[in-house]
């Protein structure tokens, strides 16, 4: 089941999209640009799809932000807390 809602103001729609405290995944439909720009930074979401409904692939990081969770499954992003980074040098003669 998805909520659908159409907007005649871009900046209604990205407050309303962020009024809950939930953000797994959201998905805009636009040809503009400027607004495409706009949703991807303004929407608080961890995963989200622009004109499309294909979001998740096993290689890409999985999942949200606020009460969805934080961090993400899969991708190389889900890595990063088993990996501690070390610096070497070696001086060479």
């Amino acid at each position: 089941m998805a909520i659908l809602s159409r907007y005649m103001e871009l900046d209604t729609a990205l407050e309303e999209a962020n009024r809950l405290p939930f953000g797994l995944a959201a998905y805009a439909f636009s040809d503009s640009a400027n607004d495409i720009a706009k949703i991807t930074a303004g929407v608080q979401t961890g995963m989200l799809g622009i004109s499309n409904t294909v979001i998740s692939f096993a290689e890409t990081p999985f999942g949200g932000v606020k009460d969805s969770g934080y961090g993400s499954d899969g991708g190389l992003e889900a890595m990063r807390a088993y990996l501690q980074p070390e610096l070497v040098t070696i001086a060479t003669r």
